[in-house]
């Protein structure tokens, strides 16, 4: 595994905007509301694997560009973070649909890929 984005860093923050805000399965030191600008939380994304099947697929929450999202920042400490980062990569990498990014603020969160035969597009 490729750990170079958390170990890049000084503190490792995960932005929740969804289930991870309730649900985050991974150990944690502290946790803030939190938001981020330049993305909105959004039904964006078809999945077979959350919601629906193959033949309908359901569509699950995905962080699109423009506007800005409420959420939670989780603090996780450097001697997890190959552990979250590990099942955090299994739980929403599951589908090439979510692309990794860092925020200013060095929360790792994974946003809408558009650019995937998943991503049900805007005003859809």
């Amino acid at each position: 595994m490729n750990y170079r984005l958390a170990w890049d860093m000084d503190e490792f923050w995960v932005f929740g905007y969804g289930s991870l805000m309730w649900n985050p399965g991974f150990p944690f030191e502290e946790r803030h509301a939190a938001k981020v600008f330049g993305y909105r939380r959004s039904l964006c994304i078809w999945s077979t694997v959350h919601r629906g099947t193959q033949e309908n697929p359901g569509l699950v929450l995905g962080l699109d560009r423009g506007g800005s999202c409420r959420g939670t920042a989780f603090r996780v400490s450097p001697a997890h973070w190959p552990e979250a980062l590990d099942y955090l990569r299994r739980r929403e990498l599951v589908t090439n649909v979510y692309k990794e990014r860092m925020l200013p603020l060095g929360a790792c969160r994974w946003a809408a890929g558009c650019g995937s035969r998943l991503c049900r597009g805007p005003g859809a």
